[in-house]
């Protein structure tokens, strides 16, 4: 379902500023803070926890591993159900006030709690089905994440529509750091599975508790029924999308260990966060800025499509030579971070890896859909590609997992066209806008067929495997320079924009 028609124009509440004027600087300017916060925080978030990780992978054993990542599934999804998507209706609406975002806390709240409490009540039953004894002690235990991710959907949205990623940035980086020391002293400690249910319940309650501290927010005690139907009406089909994304992603775990037992799970669950942390670190930064920043250019349709293919070049830009050297590296990187016992979560790596790199720019699509108060279309497309990935695992799944990522990697690239079709029957952005991202996804395939060939032609040892890398590094560099200016054009600008003083607040936009 779309979202209500609200007053625009210029002197609309809440409507965006024209580029170069306001007192809080260009929206240019404000994204780009925003993508350095967001990078600071993925960086120091994901540095911990991959220290972590690789700690906690060589103390606990991959069945563990299995058993809280089946746990995390129902928690990922039922805290999506806490937020009832009115995260998204808060970012995308043109304005808002205390009634409203007091009416949203309390129904998130309200969700929270009762599903924290649903989920205790089922875990035994939930355990005897997959078959997984020790998950009727663990779900009751993360349970409370669900109840916090209700506590915490209104602030963290409203942080995110004034674009104040430093405070976001703060909160994660609080949290994870706590966790991760918490749970390796857990692990040294002989705790087992209970070392990665701490650090995923201490993560969540830290997090929160950071974050009320960080922002003004504060409910009134007050609720309007009307704009809860509205928020309603628009947060079931946001919902439906965050829902279809989430059982993409960790309805893929749920199904991978019922068909192939947790063993299985835990090497699947291990390719997936190795990878995970690599995409963290290089793309979604960009995406966490971009729906705010979309919601701000969506009534100019060619400002949205610039805003679109910037970010997706961008984020080709960051992610994929990356991750191309990760699906080249993963089989000589994996084993020595994580040891022997994870020879196959390498393998399966090498192929994610491209996947990811699919699923991150169509991400963009995602973003751009929802900003524009189009989440009904981005339904569909999930449902689609959902149907599809399902339909492959239960065929391939209970065979080889590297051949069941390479299905799902193709699924993947199947896909991406058909959002950026739906992309350009509704809000007008042509092929042309993708240009840039083509031509990023040229000199990495150019750079990485390079080495593919040396590495494959000479074996070169350790020193010439380093060679060949800097060798790659440098080609892809220079083609990049020569063949993707406008995107080295605009990050050139954009810090550059850092330093110049912020106009007067009366100071006319030019």
């Amino acid at each position: 379902m779309d979202a209500p028609p609200q007053p625009s124009g210029p002197g609309a509440p809440g409507a965006p500023r024209p580029e170069g004027g306001g007192r809080g600087g260009t929206l240019r300017r404000k994204a780009f803070i925003g993508v350095l916060w967001a990078s600071l925080e993925k960086w120091s978030v994901r540095l911990s926890t991959l220290v972590g990780f690789v700690l906690l992978g060589r103390l606990l054993q991959p069945e563990e591993f299995g058993v809280v990542a089946l746990a995390m599934v129902f928690i990922t999804l039922l805290t999506v159900v806490a937020d009832a998507g009115f995260s998204t209706y808060l970012i995308q609406a043109r304005s808002v006030d205390r009634r409203t975002t007091s009416t949203a806390f309390y129904i998130s709240l309200g969700l929270g709690a009762l599903l924290a409490g649903a989920l205790v009540a089922v875990s035994r039953p939930l355990a005897a089905a997959f078959d997984a004894p020790a998950l009727a002690q663990v779900l009751p235990a993360v349970s409370v994440a669900v109840l916090v991710a209700g506590a915490s959907s209104v602030p963290v949205a409203l942080l995110s529509r004034e674009l104040r990623f430093r405070d976001l940035a703060l909160r994660q980086v609080a949290a994870t750091v706590t966790s991760v020391v918490v749970a390796v002293v857990l692990a040294f400690a002989g705790a087992g599975v209970w070392a990665l249910v701490a650090q995923h319940v201490v993560r969540s309650v830290v997090a929160c508790a950071v974050l009320w501290a960080r922002t003004d927010f504060r409910p009134a005690w007050a609720f309007d029924r009307v704009e809860a139907r509205r928020m309603t009406r628009f947060g079931v089909s946001a919902l439906l999308v965050q829902l279809g994304q989430q059982t993409r992603d960790q309805g893929e775990s749920l199904l991978v260990g019922a068909v192939t037992g947790t063993t299985s799970l835990g090497h699947w669950t291990v390719a997936r966060r190795f990878v995970g942390v690599v995409v963290d670190l290089f793309s979604s930064v960009v995406n966490v800025v971009a729906q705010p920043v979309f919601a701000k250019v969506r009534d100019d349709r060619r400002q949205l499509a610039r805003a679109l293919g910037s970010t997706s070049a961008l984020g080709a830009l960051l992610l994929a030579p990356v991750l191309v050297a990760l699906a080249l590296l993963s089989d000589v990187v994996v084993p020595a971070v994580f040891g022997s016992q994870w020879r196959l979560a390498a393998s399966i790596a090498a192929v994610l890896a491209l996947r990811s790199l699919v699923l991150s720019l169509s991400e963009f699509h995602r973003s751009a859909l929802l900003a524009a108060g189009r989440p009904g279309a981005e339904l569909a497309v999930t449902v689609v590609q959902l149907a599809g990935q399902v339909t492959i695992i239960l065929l391939v799944g209970g065979g080889d997992l590297v051949a069941l990522a390479w299905w799902l990697t193709g699924w993947m690239a199947l896909s991406w066209p058909l959002r950026a079709a739906v992309v350009r029957k509704l809000l007008g952005v042509g092929w042309g806008a993708y240009a840039e991202t083509g031509r990023v996804l040229v000199a990495t395939a150019v750079a990485g067929g390079l080495v593919l060939a040396l590495a494959r032609w000479w074996d070169p040892g350790t020193w010439g495997t380093v060679g060949i890398g800097a060798l790659g590094a440098l080609v892809y560099a220079l083609l990049v320079l020569l063949l993707c200016r406008r995107s080295v054009a605009d990050v050139v600008t954009s810090l550059k924009s850092l330093r110049r003083r912020r106009p007067p607040a009366a100071a006319p936009a030019p």
